[in-house]
């Protein structure tokens, strides 16, 4: 996805992703494709780490499909030669990604990377993950709701809508949380992601979870959707950002 904020990606998670990905279909609201720019090595520091640039671009529609919006951002992955592990910046504009480079690494040895296959790429959705597992369970905590997926962690700062059949549930209706808990043990079916509604989760026997990414300018939240995945995958949604702004 976009950048929405730090993440650590594992090469296994990514590949495991991508085969759930093929497998299982890919999401229509949301395409994101990397495109590598430019590699290198240089050192932050005492310690050498290997770098990559990275034009990252996302392609949201609506839940009908009929417009677009395309979210373009400018990444750095970079680890030590050693680690099987890339951390991950994001920045909004290439001038901004220029000034953290320029801060924190020095001596960078830039090669400008082949035109293969590998250096564009279709990504999918960091959420792919949890397709194929079943809700394990809802945990209530004050102000907000955890998610669990047989170890995969969705926390919510933002109430998600239920829709199990024609009926939908919101927070503050009468079995809301009732309809929240029916969703333990049904298998997750797909993920999407539009613009004008947020995530979608799709459980099998027609039910869904709707949890909206657009707040009002005067809230108080920074962020509303938590993810943390097997070994270390973690992912949050941030309010005020592109394309929910």
């Amino acid at each position: 996805m976009r950048g929405i904020g730090d993440r650590q990606v594992q090469a296994s998670l990514a590949s495991y992703a991508l085969f759930r990905y093929s497998l299982l279909g890919r999401n229509s609201g949301m395409r994101h494709y990397e495109t590598t720019t430019a590699s290198g090595s240089g050192m932050w520091g005492s310690q050498l780490y290997e770098v990559s640039l990275v034009k990252a671009t996302s392609i949201y529609s609506d839940e009908k499909d009929k417009n677009k919006k395309t979210v373009t951002g400018y990444d750095i992955h970079f680890k030590q030669p050693s680690s099987p592990t890339w951390d991950n910046r994001a920045f909004k504009t290439e001038q901004e990604r220029t000034a953290f480079v320029k801060q924190h690494f020095s001596s960078i040895n830039w090669t400008e990377p082949p035109q293969t296959q590998e250096a564009h790429k279709e990504l999918p959705h960091i959420l792919t993950a949890i397709i194929g597992e079943y809700l394990s369970s809802v945990t209530f905590v004050m102000d907000y709701v955890q998610l669990d997926f047989n170890g995969h962690g969705l926390n919510l700062y933002v109430w998600p809508v239920v829709v199990i059949g024609d009926r939908a549930s919101r927070q503050q209706e009468i079995g809301y949380r009732d309809a929240l808990c029916a969703l333990i043990g049904k298998n997750v079916e797909r993920v999407d992601e539009y613009f004008d509604v947020g995530l979608v989760v799709g459980f099998q026997g027609n039910s869904l979870l709707k949890v909206p990414l657009r707040v009002e300018e005067e809230s108080a939240l920074d962020e509303l959707v938590e993810y943390r995945g097997l070994e270390g995958a973690w992912v949050i949604w941030q309010a005020h950002e592109e394309p929910y702004t």
